[in-house]
């Protein structure tokens, strides 16, 4: 079967893709994940998770596995505030990763929307992209004698 040449395509076809731009697969996926799929996410951190002071620690220390190899990268919410985004930029290159920061329409403000995801160039279709977040032993937590009364 014989490919159709840009020059054989009929011309009101070639005059809608040079007005709208190739065609991209997946267009509502790509806007919930920063521009990439979800096949190729490996880490991801919600707006909401920002907030939390566990997070950073927590992203430094799931971080490392993926320095070492050059298929990842990381895609940062460019809406959100700088001094939000700064200590993650410091850790991803830190960790001589390379990073993106998109301001686009993929990007937003939204709490259940992405701030941060670890993504790689071809789909790993990893299950749990949840950042591990690592709670206290509850060993090791010392509880006061009016702890009780609470």
């Amino acid at each position: 079967m014989k490919e159709n040449t840009l020059a054989e395509q009929d011309p009101t076809d070639r005059l809608m893709q040079q007005l709208n731009g190739n065609p991209q697969t997946l267009p509502d996926q790509r806007r919930l994940y920063l521009g990439s799929l979800r096949e190729r996410v490996a880490l991801a951190i919600t707006n909401q998770e920002l907030a939390a002071d566990t997070t950073l620690p927590a992203f430094v220390a799931a971080l490392k596995p993926y320095a070492k190899d050059p298929t990842y990268k990381v895609l940062l919410n460019g809406k959100v505030d700088v001094s939000k985004t700064a200590p993650y930029m410091k850790a991803i290159k830190a960790q001589g990763l390379a990073f993106t920061l998109l301001n686009d329409d993929t990007a937003s403000l939204d709490p259940k929307r992405f701030f941060l995801l670890v993504v790689n160039l071809q789909a790993i279709n990893r299950e749990n992209i949840a950042l591990p977040i690592q709670q206290s032993d509850p060993k090791t937590t010392k509880h006061h004698w009016f702890d009780r009364f609470s």
